[in-house]
């Protein structure tokens, strides 16, 4: 049997349309390919299509149709399809704003990985709401000048403010949160 290569993966999936009648591979929202092994996982993001921000739910059915046709390619032994954005159906209120006398951190906690795709932002993402879902004073930096994704993962959009010569960090989740995705084109 033949190894599996991410351009094989794209000829599984090039049949696959989403609901505007677009090809799912050639879409925005199919992001985060990643094949390691017989493994196959990749993320099909609703936030980064304006008919799907909304409505994540349109893109199920794509999303089903995705992994039964990588189940049914012998040499995938794994598949992990995983739909991810549009607006919470639970928002998460922001807990009281404490002030906080000493506006040094008190811990910090980096997420980092040598490898690209493997969940990094994600992981951030949910500590950082985790964290401030239980009363702590959470701040988020997204330093990736390469693939950014928390502004997509918060639904950050528009741009942040200036303050004097320092940037405002944005409101989401109850967090604090700046990216270089709200800072690049």
């Amino acid at each position: 049997m033949s190894k599996l290569a991410p351009d094989d993966v794209l000829t599984v999936l090039s049949d696959i349309t989403l609901p505007d009648g677009s090809t799912l591979t050639k879409s925005p929202v199919f992001t985060g390919l990643v094949v390691r092994d017989d493994h196959v996982a990749f993320a099909i993001d609703a936030s980064l299509h304006d008919a799907y921000q909304n409505n994540p739910g349109l893109l199920a059915p794509v999303r089903a149709a995705a992994d039964a046709a990588l189940k049914r390619d012998k040499r995938v032994g794994r598949a992990t399809v995983v739909l991810t954005g549009g607006p919470s159906s639970n928002p998460i209120p922001a807990p009281a704003a404490k002030p906080n006398p000493d506006p040094k951190p008190k811990q910090i906690i980096a997420v980092g990985s040598g490898k690209g795709g493997v969940g990094k932002s994600t992981v951030a993402v949910n500590l950082a709401v985790g964290l401030a879902r239980l009363g702590k004073s959470v701040g988020l930096l997204d330093a990736d000048v390469y693939g950014p994704s928390v502004q997509h993962l918060l639904g950050l959009t528009g741009d942040p403010r200036a303050d004097g010569d320092k940037i405002t960090p944005m409101d989401a989740f109850g967090i604090k949160a700046m990216t270089m995705g709200l800072l690049v084109d």
